[in-house]
This record gives C-alpha cells, structure tokens and sequence, in this order.
C-alpha cells in the first residue's frame, strides 16, 4: 500500500472515528486502475459528508423537537442546555459530527459553550435575506413554546398547591400543638390543684392534730394564761366629761403566752374627743391612738378551789406611744396639729372561760406625756369589755 493509500485511511480515521479494515482484501492484489477508482469513490464519499469541506458552516438549525447541548462532543457528556426545533446557533468550530455552538442557559444571558450532534441539525439557508426559520418550523417552535408555558403554568400551579398544603399542614401542625398545650397545661393546673388540696387536707389534719394537743394540755393544766386575739369597748370614768360620746373607747390586741403565768402582747386604743365653748366661739377637735406593748402575769384561781377554775385574775401594763390629731376652730379661724407623745398604762382585770371564748373584764389607768400642757402629765381611766378569740 503506497504512502498517498495510507494517508486517505487516515484522514477518514480521524475525521470520522472510524478504522477501515479489508477483511480477506489485499489492495495489493488489486489492478492498478481498480485501486484508483476505489480509493477515489471511498474519499469523495467522506468528502462530501464532512462539514466545512463542501462549504463553510456559519449556522445552524435544529431539526429535533428537543437536543441536548454537552460539555464535550460525545454522547456521554455533561448535557449543559436544551435547543429546541428551530433553533438557530452560530457555529464557532467543529470535532467530529460535533458543532460547538454559543449559547445562553440562564435568565442573566450569561453565554456559554457547548456542542451539539450534527444529526440533528442543518446548515441554516440565509440566502432568502433573512435568518428567520421556515414558517412551518416557527408554527412548531411556537408550539413548543406553548406546551413549555403550560408546564410552567402546571409547574407553578403544583407548586402552589404544594405551598397551601404545607401551609394547611403547618396550621394543623401548630393547632395540634395548642391543643397538646392546652391539655399539657390544663393537666398541671389540674396536679397543681390536688396538690394544694392534699396539702390544704394535710395543713387542716396538722392543725386539728396540734388543736387537740393543745386542747389537753390546756385540761391537763389549767394555770396556763389566756392567748390570743381579743376584742375590747368600754368607757372613759376620768377625767369627766360632758358628751357621753367622748367617753367611749375601741380596743383591741393579741396576747401570746410566756411560760405558764405571763404573756405579752400589743394593744390599741382609738377614740375620740370634742371640746366645745361657745361663749368665746371655740371648737376643737381630737382623734387619739394610744399603742402599747404589755406584760401581764396572772393565775387560774382553779388552782386555790377548783370551782374557779373558769377565772383567771391578771395584772399588768407596759410602755407606748400617743398618736393625736387636733384640729381647731376659733372665730373663724381653723388650724390643726399632730403629735407623738410617749404613754404608758396599767391594766388589771379578769377572764372568764366560756368554752372557746373568754369574756373579759378590765380596768386601766393611760397616762401621756404632752410637754405642751399643763400639767404636762395627762391621766385617763377606763372600763373595758369584750371577748377573747
């Protein structure tokens, strides 16, 4: 086989990815004219079939109602972007039966590369003077182009149904978990309530147990002293005076135990006053607290004949302080004063046990102290009644 033989097999090798082979064929055998007119007809075949030798491609069209644009020229390449049937792109170069072709994939226009199989294409004719497709190949593109925009109609459609599920899913989602809240919180109150209430049972068993300790203790020894609130009124016997309602007086206090035969405890006094002199036109005015802390001491008189042991007898007294208010009226003429004047008081009395009152009798003796009076010592007595709780 000569040199000029050799180099026809491998420009079509190289050209077309294909291998001539003579299968039990020896061009050698062959005449000298038979071996022209073979080789000539193989080479013109091919010529003809190469693009670029015939004529030089500049466009082309696509011919298919969907191809596929690659990476690299071969099927198996990365598929970059979709032509559709009528689809005109300029040809800047050729590998194979490959063109690769510019193109833009995105909304941006950014232009790319990539290569399209020539099978499915033409060479695009612009010697009508216009690079337009043929009629009937732009009826088909528009076509496609609708079934394209009623994808994309159905697409978006999808998907916003897909959107209104997610979001009816995430309300029932959300419902759900109020739901689960709501029983989660009520669940807790609902704890929450049994246990004050058996906490409320136990407190009440606590106090009825300790009630009753108290109770026999109290029977056990009758000297204890009286304990507890108590409720007092009663009337002013000195120093005298004219309106019977300035005489009486509010009292009020507790007293806890010390031991078996004292106590301590607080005690208010609210009362109030009026002077009048109506010669010199004069009004006044005075609303009094006295506060003291006391000490008293007694004793259960069952202790010297059991018969009595519903009395006991106490004495006692401590320190305080007078709160007074004065307001005053002269011809006319108003005015109004509060001082903080130190008192102190002696008391004595006694209780009466009527199951689980006692009834109290009590005589006390107030004294103040008020620098701006003469004498500057003021001196009051009281009787008081009342109950002990």
């Amino acid at each position: 086989m000569s040199g000029i033989e050799n180099t026809i097999i491998r420009f079509v090798e190289k050209h077309f990815h294909l291998t001539i082979i003579f299968l039990n064929f020896n061009l050698n055998n062959m005449g000298v004219t038979m071996k022209k007119t073979f080789l000539f007809i193989i080479l013109a075949v091919f010529l003809f079939n190469i693009p670029g030798i015939t004529g030089e491609v500049k466009k082309i069209e696509v011919t298919a109602k969907v191809a596929n644009i690659r990476s690299v020229p071969t099927l198996n390449g990365e598929i970059s972007g979709k032509a559709y049937l009528g689809d005109v792109f300029s040809v800047i170069g050729i590998e194979g039966r490959w063109y690769k072709i510019e193109f833009t994939s995105d909304k941006k226009g950014v232009k790319k590369f990539g290569y399209i199989y020539e099978g499915i294409t033409r060479k695009f004719d612009s010697g009508k003077g216009t690079e337009e497709p043929p009629p009937v190949m732009k009826s088909e593109k528009k076509k496609i182009e609708k079934e394209k925009k009623i994808v994309e109609k159905e697409k978006k459609k999808a998907e916003k149904e897909k959107k209104k599920a997610e979001r009816k899913a995430e309300r029932e989602r959300k419902k759900a978990d109020r739901k689960i809240e709501r029983e989660k919180e009520k669940a807790k109150k609902k704890a929450e309530k049994e246990e004050k209430r058996a906490e409320k049972e136990k407190l009440k068993a606590q106090k009825k147990k300790l009630d009753l300790k108290v109770a026999e203790k109290d029977k056990e020894d009758p000297e204890i002293l009286f304990k507890g609130f108590f409720l007092k009124g009663g009337y002013m016997t000195n120093p005298k005076v004219e309106s019977i309602g300035d005489k009486w007086v509010a009292d009020l206090g507790f007293d806890s135990p010390i031991g078996k035969y004292a106590t301590w405890g607080l005690e208010f006094q609210p009362y109030f006053r009026s002077y009048s002199a109506d010669l010199i036109n004069f009004t006044a005015y005075n609303l009094v607290t006295n506060i003291f802390l006391n000490v008293k001491c007694g004793i259960n008189l069952g202790r010297l004949w059991n018969k009595l042991k519903i009395m006991t007898v106490f004495l006692g007294g401590g320190p305080g302080v007078s709160l007074s208010y004065l307001y005053t009226d002269y011809n006319g003429i108003t005015g109004s004063q509060f001082d903080v004047m130190f008192a102190w008081h002696l008391v004595y009395g006694a209780e009466f046990q009527l199951g689980k009152m006692n009834i109290i009798v009590e005589f006390q003796s107030n004294k103040v102290i008020n620098s701006d009076l003469d004498p500057s010592t003021q001196s009051s007595n009281f009787v008081l009644f009342g109950l002990r709780f």
